[in-house]
């Protein structure tokens, strides 16, 4: 995560450097890797989405300053960066035009019953490598205690269960 933000930061910080949003986007996108969110090793990306968008717009004020010194490499530097997203544009359509050009009979979709458990892939992606969706996984009753963490939130002792829920009165 560093490497995406921390040589954008660098190239732009001799016109940004007296500006106190810089230093506070910079810290923003340094802590944001530790801020994680559940039991696994989910960060919590969508806090550096404010820090993100300033980067962005400097870069593009850098990009159209003829006089900033570090132009070249600036574009060279977003160029590089632009690759993982066409990589991902290029493979959803891909899989897009295979799930409506090619698609598969309905009895052959679940792989797994609602009952059996699920045993994540090493690589997730490859558990359905041609089509748009993760078939395998049916519903959360599937997941083992320690990976629903991540998708199904523990209210016990929170704000929303103790001010927020009301228990319905029985008839």
């Amino acid at each position: 995560m560093l490497l995406e933000w921390l040589i954008l930061w660098i190239l732009i910080a001799k016109k940004y450097y007296l500006d106190l949003n810089w230093y506070l986007a910079g810290l923003m996108l340094f802590i944001n890797p530790f801020l994680v969110i559940g039991k696994g090793i989910n960060p919590a990306l969508r806090i550096s989405i404010p820090a993100m968008f300033l980067l962005m717009m400097w870069c593009f004020k850098a990009i159209l300053n003829p006089e900033h010194v570090c132009r070249p490499i600036l574009v060279t530097v977003l160029i590089i960066g632009a690759l993982t997203p066409l990589y991902e544009i290029n493979r959803s359509i891909y899989r897009t035009f295979e799930y409506y050009a090619n698609p598969r009979q309905s009895s052959g979709q679940i792989s797994q019953k609602i009952n059996d458990e699920v045993n994540f892939p090493f690589a997730p992606e490859m558990d359905h490598p041609k089509t748009l969706l993760a078939d395998s996984y049916i519903t959360l009753k599937n997941l083992k205690p320690e990976q629903a963490t991540n998708f199904i939130a523990n209210i016990e002792k929170s704000f929303f269960q103790k001010y927020l829920l009301k228990e319905v009165p029985k008839k």
